[in-house]
């Protein structure tokens, strides 16, 4: 069974500023995905507004994640298929630290 993983993100940046540094944070992903092994690491990513949807596939498993974000948080919801769940509090720390990190970065 697949589990869903909520996390906030508080921060003091207002929406802007944060989806500006969340939007750097990923061009990362774009740079990994490129020189990646094409048909073993997958991403769609799309922006709608504030909110940003993206689904990482490998191997047969698919993450999909969406972040909100908020004038004082960025809320993330990640779904895990049931093979990852196990690892579900190592992805909450994981993606909660990379997010820290990212909105905390400017240039």
């Amino acid at each position: 069974m697949s589990q869903t993983i909520v996390i906030n993100v508080p921060h003091e940046l207002g929406k802007a500023e944060a989806k500006r540094r969340i939007k750097e944070g990923f061009e990362s992903m774009d740079q990994l995905e490129a020189s990646g092994m094409p048909g073993v690491l997958s991403f769609e990513k799309r922006w709608d507004g504030d909110r940003f949807a993206f689904k990482a596939g490998s191997l047969g498993q698919t993450i999909s994640t969406t972040l909100e974000i908020l004038e004082h948080s960025v809320q993330i919801t990640i779904d895990v298929p049931s093979f990852l769940a196990a690892f579900a509090n190592f992805i909450k720390s994981a993606v909660t630290k990379e997010t820290v990190k990212a909105l905390g970065h400017s240039k």
